[in-house]
């Protein structure tokens, strides 16, 4: 490569543009170095003019914060005391609600025994009447805390009073529970003892049964204290000489 002369008009082309670019260059740096020295002030002096108001802003920030800690703090507060003002009173809704329940359970208890008391009354006032039942039939005689069986007896067999009183001496309205006793579990007895009876109330009914055909009741016992009244009421129905069956008085336990 052949060197270029320096007396050369190119090189003097050369050399002058060259020297354009350094003095360019110099210049852009120039500039630069001044802009950024002048961007470097107006920030200072930016800062310096809006450091109060900044600083303020600050503050009212930093006091906001503090304002919404506060208000966090109480609702936390507020919350707990909620929290433990429920608790207090699911405890005493709880405590109510147990009281209730005792209450509840001693009241149902004490209908209950009231339903039992009235029961065992009800009980006890058929007792007679079914004790004579029994007697009739010489069935078992039942106790006085025997109410299911009291209760069984009365409502199968004479469930409209057809076994008695009269003015608080028993009574036999109608022979329908002996038939009924009979028919129901085949009895084959042929006696019946109406020792308790004081009142026969319906002579007519008593003979009809005695008298069906099939019947098996040839003997009866009565309290010798109503033979007259019963034998009076019975030969106006049936007269001895027509009758099936015979009767036999007792005289009552001295």
């Amino acid at each position: 490569m052949t060197p270029i002369s320096t007396s050369s008009a190119e090189y003097k082309q050369f050399k002058e543009a060259f020297t354009q670019y350094a003095q360019y260059t110099a210049a852009v740096n120039n500039l630069r170095i001044f802009a950024e020295e002048q961007a470097t002030q107006n920030l200072r002096q930016f800062v310096e003019e809006n450091k109060e108001s900044y600083k303020a802003h600050l503050q009212e920030e930093a006091k906001q914060i503090a304002e919404k800690k506060a208000e966090l703090v109480a609702k936390r507060v507020e919350i707990a005391a909620r929290k433990e003002q429920l608790k207090t009173t699911s405890e005493q809704l709880d405590k109510q609600r147990e009281d209730a329940e005792i209450k509840f359970a001693q009241a149902e208890a004490k209908v209950k025994r009231g339903r039992a008391l009235q029961e065992k009354g009800r009980a006890l006032s058929k007792l007679a009447d079914v004790r004579v039942f029994c007697t009739a039939l010489s069935l078992p005689q039942p106790q006085e805390n025997d109410i299911e069986r009291i209760n069984q007896i009365a409502s199968t067999y004479f469930p409209n009073g057809e076994i008695g009183d009269i003015n608080g001496q028993i009574t036999l309205f109608s022979m329908s529970p002996i038939e009924k006793f009979i028919s129901e579990t085949g009895s084959t007895t042929n006696k019946l003892n109406f020792t308790p009876i004081r009142i026969i109330h319906d002579p007519k009914n008593l003979v009809e049964f005695l008298q069906k055909p099939g019947c098996r009741i040839k003997f009866l016992g009565f309290d010798a204290r109503i033979k007259d009244t019963l034998e009076q009421q019975l030969d106006e129905v049936c007269p001895k000489e027509g009758r099936t069956f015979k009767i036999m008085y007792v005289a009552p336990k001295k």
